[in-house]
């Protein structure tokens, strides 16, 4: 600790170490959230919403890597689950991968000691 406690560390008691992290699961929670409520429009529509929608992904995606929320994502259609007859039956699956900016928790300094200076010395005495 520093100048006091850290007492909760902000953590969930999530099984999955990925998922421990709360800011990082508040992060992919609102994210999923907006997404969600950024592409409904397109569904019962034509295939040019849902292209449309796929551009609102990714610029919905790049605007959390400006805002320095993510450091990096691609937004892509799941091919194994957009299978042909998945697409008979109007239903499209896209996989965004990302990855939030990371937040330091442990930020650690080792001091070594060593004697590759003493040049120093003889070149202060040497002058």
């Amino acid at each position: 600790n520093y100048k006091g406690l850290r007492t909760w560390n902000y953590k969930t008691t999530d099984i999955d170490p990925i998922w421990q992290d709360a800011r990082r699961v508040r992060i992919f929670d609102l994210a999923s959230f907006a997404v969600l409520d950024g592409i409904f429009y397109a569904v019962d529509r034509d295939i040019s919403a849902l292209e449309s929608a796929k551009d609102s992904l990714r610029a919905f995606m790049a605007s959390l890597v400006g805002a320095e929320v993510m450091l990096g994502f691609n937004v892509r259609l799941d091919l194994a689950r957009t299978t042909p007859t998945a697409i008979s039956q109007n239903k499209f699956y896209f996989i965004i991968e990302c990855q939030e900016t990371p937040s330091p928790e442990l930020i650690s300094v080792t001091f070594n000691r060593v004697d590759s200076y003493s040049s120093v010395v003889y070149k202060r005495l040497e002058a």
